[in-house]
């Protein structure tokens, strides 16, 4: 908002670093012997003028565009669907609790177990944040409990 802008340009050919220019420090710095070749051929004076005024202008300005064709879509929120489930582990005398929340975005949420409304189940297992194709996000928490334990589990 307040116009600051800084030019840094990276490029990469083929999966490999190429060059770098670096505005502040006007400094351009060839990483392989094809990129020392194009130095010599886009002189210093036509590439620190490229970089400076038409960077500074066009991507600001590009930028800017994006980020108010995109604010829809960056400030959206959409809440989780919930559900809860269970599956008995015969072999070692457990049940299974998981609770799956899913298409919800942003990205950040926090999801716990309680038990019996006050205690906040800290062995939960979850393989974390993962994204869905619709540009969502969806979370897992398992917790195993013995099936004599008659008490309430919830899910926040």
């Amino acid at each position: 908002d307040d116009e600051t802008t800084t030019v840094f340009c990276k490029t990469s050919f083929q999966g490999e670093d190429f060059s770098s220019f670096d505005a502040d420090r006007n400094l351009f710095t060839p990483a392989t012997g094809k990129a020392q070749i194009r130095s010599k051929i886009f002189p210093r004076k036509i590439r620190d003028s490229y970089f400076n005024e038409v960077w500074k202008q066009d991507c600001i300005e590009w930028l800017k565009k994006h980020l108010l064709y995109g604010k829809e879509t960056l400030e959206r929120k959409v809440a989780p669907e919930v559900r809860v489930y269970d599956r008995p582990d015969l072999e070692r005398n457990l049940i299974t609790l998981t609770c799956m929340a899913t298409g919800f975005y942003p990205r950040a949420v926090d999801m716990t177990w309680v038990r019996d409304g006050k205690t906040q189940m800290h062995n939960a297992h979850t393989d974390g944040i993962l994204p869905n194709e619709d540009e969502t996000y969806q979370i897992r928490k398992t917790i195993e409990i013995n099936p004599e334990d008659k008490r309430n589990y919830t899910c926040w």
